[in-house]
């Protein structure tokens, strides 16, 4: 294919012109000499392919956005059932207990749940985690996202999430608050998702690989099928072509047989009329000619004769001039006359 479209390219782009030992420099493509059945190919594949390509791009955003919202449930969802658990008198065990003990427990309980989590104080400070080490390294603050703050203590939502990131690694991460009894908060609790980015890489290049498969047997498919319909439709104009070919001026052309009522019989039945109107202005023709040689030859067969007849006529008024006279002189001159006239 980059054979082909470099060959194409090579014959109908020009970047160059040399004119008058100028050279001058501008993109030209020429197209005249592009076939019709060509161009219906290259239109029927060219729109073939914006369409895929826009139903590829619908398609993948639609399915991102799905999938986002899929996992916003599922991490809201799991962050639900988690404080809940905790409001429950569960978290009582993991604030009075010795720092190793509650860690343990901490940890325990996220395991449960297949989760890594946070817990931050009333005022946003970390107190503990699954994951101590990003900590440690100084990877990500030791205070809770001042939105996801603001958030859920002024504007007292009952969970807020939120995209955050760890060097080039980004997630979505949940945050939730928990409450008394009294429905006071005593502190917020951070569900990130790690695995969602790898998980969401791996579901979009699975899709886009199917996508392609899939979109390339139907670009083939478009493609036979673009050949196939731009023979048909140039099939009849390559058989009007040859019966214009063989139509002889002054000769018996025969008309073209067509079966549909459509352009191309629309087309046909213009062509039969013209050759029917070329006969009879082929007969007309003929018919004129033959009287043009039939004037001409009767006019030539007047001069022939005309011609003796002039100096007969000449003799004859000289006679009968000299008749009127009866003079001698003019006797001899009617004896001349008259031997003349025989002479003739």
């Amino acid at each position: 294919m980059i054979a082909l479209v470099a060959s194409w390219a090579w014959l109908r782009i020009k970047i160059l012109t040399i004119t008058n030992n100028k050279i001058k420099w501008g993109l030209k493509i020429t197209l005249d000499k592009v076939l019709y059945k060509t161009r219906i190919q290259f239109s029927m594949v060219f729109a073939v392919v914006v369409t895929l390509f826009l139903v590829g791009i619908i398609t993948y955003v639609s399915i991102s956005a799905q999938y986002q919202i899929q996992q916003e449930k599922m991490i809201r969802d799991k962050i639900i059932r988690i404080t809940d658990a905790l409001e429950n008198g569960m978290f009582d065990q993991y604030m009075d207990s010795n720092e190793e003990q509650r860690q343990i427990n901490f940890d325990a309980l996220a395991s449960s749940y297949s989760s890594d989590l946070i817990l931050f104080d009333s005022h946003g400070t970390h107190i503990m985690t699954t994951q101590p080490r990003i900590y440690e390294y100084g990877l990500v603050s030791r205070h809770m996202n001042p939105k996801a703050l603001y958030m859920l203590n002024s504007q007292r939502r009952s969970e807020y999430i939120i995209d955050e990131d760890i060097g080039g690694l980004n997630y979505k991460t949940v945050y939730a608050p928990l409450r008394n009894s009294k429905g006071d908060i005593k502190a917020y609790l951070q569900l990130p998702y790690f695995s969602n980015e790898a998980d969401y890489k791996e579901q979009i290049g699975s899709l886009l690989n199917i996508m392609i498969n899939i979109y390339a047997l139907i670009f083939i498919a478009i493609g036979l099928f673009a050949v196939i319909i731009a023979r048909q439709i140039t099939s009849p104009l390559s058989f009007i072509q040859e019966s214009l070919s063989r139509t002889m001026y002054g000769k018996k052309n025969e008309p073209i047989k067509w079966g549909r009522d459509d352009e191309i019989g629309a087309l046909v039945t213009e062509y039969n009329k013209m050759i029917g109107a070329l006969e009879d202005s082929a007969s007309r023709l003929a018919q004129s000619e033959r009287e043009s040689a039939w004037r001409e030859m009767a006019k030539q067969v007047a001069h022939e004769i005309k011609n003796p007849l002039t100096p007969l006529k000449l003799g004859l008024q000289l006679l009968e001039k000299s008749w009127r006279k009866r003079t001698l002189n003019s006797t001899k001159s009617l004896s001349v006359s008259a031997n003349h006239l025989l002479s003739k």
